[in-house]
């Protein structure tokens, strides 16, 4: 998107950002390009991001396609949703973070710095 595409505002501002950085957060949080690690990111968008109408659609479409098309999916999708808002509960925020600053500096350490190298506390209880 050029300069002169990008409207005024912070839901502007917000929906370029978050455009921009989609891909860094899939990173940093180890979250897969496969539907059910989009699913996670969703929801870790959605707990970090308060419950915006945009993330909580993307995973009621992802939930509805599974009902309508592809049931047996329902399982991975609800434990990669599940994963994905209990992460993004405990981890620092990673909205407004300045990516290329830290390219230099390795995954790990910045996983700590964010809290996303520990599973959720409650993560146990997603494996039955």
């Amino acid at each position: 998107m050029s300069a002169k595409e990008v409207p005024d505002g912070d839901l502007a501002f917000l929906a370029v950002h978050t455009t921009e950085t989609h891909d860094c957060w899939h990173v940093v949080t180890g979250c897969s390009t496969h539907i059910t690690g989009e699913i996670e990111l969703e929801a870790f968008y959605v707990a970090q991001m308060s419950a915006s109408r945009f993330w909580l659609a993307l995973l009621a479409k992802n939930l509805l396609k599974s009902t309508l098309q592809e049931i047996e999916t329902s399982g991975d999708y609800m434990d990669a949703l599940c994963r994905g808002w209990l992460r993004g509960k405990q981890a620092k925020p990673l909205f407004g973070i300045e990516w290329n600053k830290l390219w230099e500096t390795p995954l790990a350490e910045v996983r700590d710095r964010l809290n996303l190298n520990r599973l959720p506390e409650t993560a146990s209880s997603l494996s039955i």
